[in-house]
């Protein structure tokens, strides 16, 4: 505890009949704060401060040294299908029906509060695997000049990307490569200054027909610029769903930081910085029409540890990071210290997956993956209990599921793949922490953008297992698509169900009758 001193002008003299003090041109007010020093005292603490000789720079690995230096569970290796200069800065993605990857590029993150010049604006690119052996060899940006993009996902033909106030649908009709179309379906969204992780983001097709994301810390009243008839939603700490035909919306329960995710059922989970796996138990829009009903809360954490479980980190902490820790001990900067500890915990999960592939061992279906960028890992849970809200308990109490010994691999993004591989989006930075949570002392001797043009896309496989062409979709006939909701592979499954929704063909009825009644698969049925 201490006090801080605040000096009022009240313009008044006289005597305050309520409380009794005396009031004047100058007011002194003492005021009880729960902070461990002093206003004035925390401006001037790191005044002077020179920490440049405790901040030496890390070093980037080549791209092959880079792969190697990740470690894997046994059983599993990672292929590096994509760098730069195809790919830069990539933060989130998507396949389309025919395979091609579409990857988010945010190079402007992390610049404006580090006061370094933004030079290049984000951008949606396109990666084209041309001779099909699982390596993409083209790239062309599908969009450009976009301010802060945050999340991309596939629909009739285009891509639907997250834009900070916007919503947008951009598609190529011409077939260049280049987006010709660009439409703002909704706008209001928040553009957050708390960083990358405080946006809109994670785009994701559900079972129910519509589209999902999550808005973190942005919030914001959305307006249909297709349907102005609508009353705008309110989405602060919620998330937000849409019909791409009818442009229907809604605000929803789930506000991940960044990170959403479906099971084969239409479960949701989430993730945010500190709690990398919470689960959606219920939709509380429905339940506040009723103002006499106490309810459980509509979003749960379901990590079997907590917030501070602990990660099996093989890289070593970071300089500025122990120095920061060391600040927040002696009370010279805010923040939990943590108990002194400056790594090995959840402070930055992001990109949270449901696997739902058919190439990897059966153990692996339904399993939780997420990323730890400050960590550089990626964490396994598995979904364990008979009761609706779950428990997320890690993989393996040896390892975690992927680590790297490499601090600029960052694991932004996780989504399945066509060939029932899991694909991981690497950021690739020297310092992935917001400058905003960083003394500017110490920022002045760190390169915030260091790693601007770098990228990288991994792709994770079995080591036994066989070598698979990615699938193309987008020629496939009505009873073709019908055919495949009843495929072993979820991207199959839901890239088929999208198809099917967007061309609202009346001849799927019969056989779509089928197999909801004898489908092999029950999540088959389900579609």
């Amino acid at each position: 505890m201490a006090w801080e001193l605040f000096v009022v002008n009240t313009g008044e003299c006289g005597i305050n009949k309520q409380n009794g003090i005396r009031t004047g041109s100058l007011l002194l007010l003492l005021l009880l704060c729960g902070t461990r020093v002093a206003a004035q005292d925390k401006k001037n603490l790191l005044e002077g401060a020179d920490f440049k000789r405790q901040l030496p720079p890390l070093k980037a690995l080549g791209r092959e040294e880079a792969r190697q230096a990740v470690q894997t569970r046994p059983g599993f290796r990672l292929q590096l299908v994509a760098a730069e200069p195809l790919v830069r800065d990539p933060i989130a993605m998507a396949f389309d029906e025919n395979s091609n990857l579409f990857v988010v590029e945010f190079p402007e993150y992390n610049h404006k509060h580090a006061g370094w010049k933004i030079t290049r604006k984000g951008t949606v690119r396109m990666l084209v695997d041309t001779d099909r052996d699982g390596v993409f060899d083209r790239s062309t940006v599908y969009v450009d000049q976009l301010d802060s993009p945050t999340a991309v996902a596939c629909y009739n033909g285009g891509v639907l990307v997250a834009a900070a106030p916007d919503l947008l649908f951009c598609k190529d009709t011409d077939g260049d490569g280049r987006a010709d179309v660009t439409e703002k379906l909704y706008t209001g969204f928040e553009v957050s200054d708390r960083g990358g992780g405080a946006r809109l983001n994670s785009i994701r097709w559900n079972i129910d027909h519509q589209f999902h994301l999550c808005t973190s810390f942005s919030g914001g009243a959305v307006r249909s610029l297709k349907a102005p008839g609508q009353e705008p939603v309110q989405v602060t700490n919620r998330g937000f769903q849409f019909d791409p035909r009818s442009h229907a919306m809604a605000s929803t329960t789930g506000a991940g930081q960044p990170g959403l995710a479906f099971d084969v059922w239409g479960n949701m989970f989430t993730c945010r910085n500190s709690n990398p796996f919470r689960q959606v138990m219920y939709e509380s829009r429905y339940v506040v029409r009723n103002p006499y009903l106490v309810a459980d809360a509509a979003e749960a954490d379901i990590t079997a540890e907590g917030k501070h479980t602990k990660l099996l980190r093989r890289s070593p902490l970071e300089p500025w990071r122990i120095l920061r820790t060391r600040l927040r001990v002696d009370g010279k900067y805010r923040g939990s210290a943590e108990g002194g500890t400056a790594g090995g915990f959840f402070t930055s999960a992001t990109g949270i997956v449901v696997y739902q592939g058919d190439a990897w061992p059966d153990q692996y279906r339904g399993n939780l993956f997420v990323g730890e960028v400050s960590n550089n890992l990626v964490q396994r849970a598995r979904l364990e209990g008979k009761q609706l809200q779950k428990v997320a308990r890690r993989g393996s109490e040896e390892a975690e599921f992927l680590a790297s010994s490499d601090n600029w691999f960052r694991p932004v993004e996780l989504i399945n793949g066509p060939d029932g591989n899991v694909y991981i989006a690497d950021m690739h930075r020297e310092v992935i922490e917001t400058t905003l949570a960083m003394p500017p002392e110490m920022v002045k001797h760190l390169t915030p953008g260091n790693g601007v043009n770098l990228g990288r896309i991994y792709r994770v496989v079995r080591t036994d297992g066989p070598k698979r062409k990615l699938p193309r979709l987008g020629s496939l006939k009505t009873t073709a698509l019908v055919a495949l909701l009843d495929h072993p592979n979820g991207w199959h499954r839901e890239t088929a169900a999208r198809l099917l929704y967007e061309q609202q063909d009346s001849a799927a009825t019969a056989q779509l009758e089928k197999v909801a009644a004898s489908a092999r698969l029950p999540e088959g049925r389900l579609l």
